[in-house]
């Protein structure tokens, strides 16, 4: 199955975590990275993954986007309440001050539909826009793909894909622009519907043509182009995202069909709580490095991935118990 776990798209996921979490501390200090096209990367992914859920399930557009919602949304809320928390005290706000930003920007962020097709500041998390826009743009995809599956790939996502990507390198000259227009345009869910289109296109490419995608010269290749993407983006942003977009995809579709060369327990286990470091690793760059170091420095980076890793991990088990709880305590009141 293209959709597997025990391909290398396991360990680019820890890398390019890693990436966005790195980019966030090093731009926290006006040390400008490009380590955010880890953000591409996972938009790629993700389509790749809703083409192969498309293939293998019979959902609804709606049972997908609900699937999607439970294994998301228990890790998101825990990260939410701790990241709300620091963003008030940090603040210093009073209980008005509180209720006035639940009411008008945290209410938005909890239900997890703040970034489209509002854009209001401040959110308490700003890794969270993310989840935001794979499920919006996911929901809109994946009815594109099940209701009119010709038509959506063979022309709805492909000339999207040119027209956007194009006004976007002309207009903006970066895929990381803020920008947004009333309701109608916003660039992070251009972005994301785009590079998730990507992902779908890739998964139908690799349905006809895998074979040569498992060619042990074309996997090392795949890695080596994911590499230097990787290093490259450390020292080059702008215009040239363009090109790390096109040279992800391309070793996302290598790497989805290039087995793991050094399975461990250590190695899944870093991959299931990524997506918990990604969440959770702005409340240190945000909150708390800034205040107790005034410089970036080798100990103080180590010490921040390590702190983001640890509390990540106490995280992904809280959200765990948590939700379990809830939804005993949900089972059990509606039983009665």
């Amino acid at each position: 199955m293209s959709d597997r776990k025990d391909n290398m798209i396991s360990f680019w996921r820890i890398v390019f975590t890693y990436g966005v979490v790195l980019f966030h501390l090093f731009n926290q200090y006006e040390h400008w990275t490009g380590w955010d096209i880890g953000v591409e990367f996972f938009f790629v992914v993700s389509g790749w993954l809703l083409a192969a859920d498309l293939n293998k399930y019979n959902r609804t557009p709606y049972g997908y986007t609900l699937h999607r919602i439970k294994r998301l949304y228990p890790e998101y809320f825990m990260a939410f309440i701790v990241s709300a928390g620091c963003l008030i005290y940090a603040n210093k706000f009073t209980v008005n001050d509180t209720l006035a930003w639940l009411e008008g920007d945290g209410i938005k962020e909890l239900l997890c539909i703040h970034y489209w097709p509002w854009w209001d500041v401040p959110y308490a998390n700003n890794a969270s826009w993310y989840v935001c826009i794979l499920l919006v743009a996911g929901l809109f995809l994946y009815s594109l793909c099940k209701r009119v599956p010709g038509i959506a790939k063979e022309i709805i996502i492909p000339a999207a894909i040119i027209v956007g990507l194009t006004y976007s390198y002309r207009t903006y000259g970066s895929l990381l622009t803020e920008f947004y227009e009333g309701i109608w345009y916003h660039h992070r869910f251009v972005r994301g519907f785009l590079e998730m289109g990507i992902g779908i296109l890739l998964f139908d490419f690799n349905e006809k043509y895998s074979i040569y995608l498992k060619n042990k010269a074309v996997q090392i290749f795949g890695f080596l182009i994911l590499l230097i993407t990787f290093v490259a983006a450390y020292y080059r942003k702008g215009k040239i995202e363009y090109l790390y977009l096109l040279l992800i995809s391309i070793g996302v579709a290598i790497s989805f069909n290039t087995n793991l060369i050094f399975q461990s327990k250590l190695l899944a286990f870093f991959n299931k709580i990524s997506y918990s470091i990604y969440l959770n690793h702005i409340i240190f760059r945000s909150y708390l490095m800034p205040k107790f170091f005034p410089a970036l420095s080798i100990k103080m980076i180590l010490l921040y991935l390590v702190v983001v890793t640890v509390f990540a991990i106490i995280m992904y088990y809280i959200s765990k118990y948590v939700w379990q709880l809830l939804g005993k305590l949900f089972v059990a009141v509606f039983k009665k």
